[in-house]
């Protein structure tokens, strides 16, 4: 009889004189445990996709607007070498960093210009910050890095457009007098050794995995190598987006959690003839500028609620009940009629003594249990 709590699916024969009772067999019972096992095993396979987030749905825009973009805390390191990878002695060469800043007052169609340079520094693990953890190589320690978090280099503006903006020039000069006082060496003698040389750049970018809950911006550290040659002047044009990322980690109402960060977008190179720029005339060989776009792009992830959960584990279980009843019905139907055929048939017969008419009731077919609530009894006339 514990089993028949189990029969949640067995076929239910209505007749007058049988009421509404359901007709209870081994198939009945055999399919509603199937029933309840897959049902079971829907349940867990709905909840504990859920909670791993190994679904998403993602929305991406892209915003046009003046995003800003913060590096004051993102190591940038610097070495010009030549091409067996041996650093350039600093007699020979510089480099610089300046920051500039374009500023428009109101009413005022034209920028005023704000250039401040930024001291470069031997690199050491203090220069790394945060970020040291993914140098994990010695070789920046020839390198020249900025200093970590000490300068407000904050990049805004489209660089394209005549409005306010702001960015960064990395510069490669020629061994300055000015700078050297007067102890450069001649131009001839300079020459072989910035013919043909390589700016390396190392700086921490940043890229998007939709699939990791916990940090869908992770940063790593990216590394160029830039052609320099003493003939030219070579320009390099370094185009960053804003990230803008939202995350609903709400389970029941709606919770956002946002992150904010950066991407390299795309580099573009020219050159000129001549050396020299607007603050280093005649002995800039290189440039390399970095520069934001006025583009934001935007993600918007969700994930299923617990509302979504119920919805899908109700209706699945109510398909698979569905399924079921249809094949009880059809099997344990005709089960039930032949058993109600087969009882008549016993009744009928003449050859039947009283004792084995006492042995007929109800339960008479391990297939079938009907609750008569009576026993069938026959006397039989000898």
């Amino acid at each position: 009889m514990g089993l028949d709590l189990i029969d949640i699916v067995g076929y239910r024969p209505l007749i007058n004189v049988f009421g509404y009772n359901r007709y209870v067999s081994t198939f009945g019972q055999l399919i509603g445990t199937i029933t309840i096992f897959i049902s079971s095993i829907l349940c867990l396979y709905f909840t504990i996709n859920m909670f791993l987030r190994s679904e998403i749905s993602l929305l991406y825009n892209i915003s046009h607007s003046t995003a800003k973009i913060d590096i004051s805390s993102s190591p940038l390191l610097l070495l010009l070498k030549d091409g067996l990878n041996n650093p350039i002695s600093d007699e020979y060469h510089e480099l610089r960093i300046n920051f500039w800043n374009f500023t428009k007052e109101e009413g005022d169609d034209i920028n005023y210009v704000k250039t401040y340079e930024i001291p470069l520094e031997s690199c050491e693990e203090d220069n790394l910050g945060k970020y040291a953890p993914l140098f994990n190589s010695n070789d920046y320690k020839r390198m020249k890095c900025i200093p970590y978090n000490k300068f407000n280099l904050t990049l805004f503006g489209d660089y394209k457009q005549n409005n306010a903006n702001s960015l960064i020039n990395i510069v490669v000069n020629m061994c300055n007098n000015q700078t050297k006082n007067n102890s450069c060496p001649l131009k001839s003698q300079l020459e072989p050794h910035l013919k043909n040389v390589y700016l390396e750049i190392w700086y921490v970018d940043y890229e998007v995995n939709h699939k990791d809950f916990a940090e869908p911006i992770k940063s790593y550290v990216r590394s160029d190598t830039l052609p320099i040659n003493w003939d030219i002047h070579s320009r390099y044009f370094y185009a960053f987006n804003a990230l803008r990322y939202m995350t609903d980690i709400g389970t029941v109402f709606e919770d956002n959690r946002e992150e904010k960060s950066y991407r390299f977008s795309h580099l573009k190179s020219s050159a000129q003839i001549q050396h020299g720029s607007s603050l280093y005339p005649g002995i800039t060989i290189g440039t390399v500028t970095f520069y934001t776009q006025a583009e934001e792009d935007q993600y918007y992830r969700t994930y299923p609620k617990i509302q979504t959960l119920l919805a899908r584990i109700g209706g699945a279980i109510q398909g698979i009940i569905i399924i079921s009843r249809a094949i009880c019905h059809f099997v344990t139907k005709n089960m039930f009629l032949i058993d109600i055929m087969n009882l008549n048939f016993l009744l009928g017969r003449n050859e039947s003594t009283e004792e084995e008419t006492h042995k007929i009731n109800i339960n008479h077919s391990s297939n079938l249990h009907l609750s008569l609530g009576t026993e069938i009894k026959r006397n039989v006339v000898k």
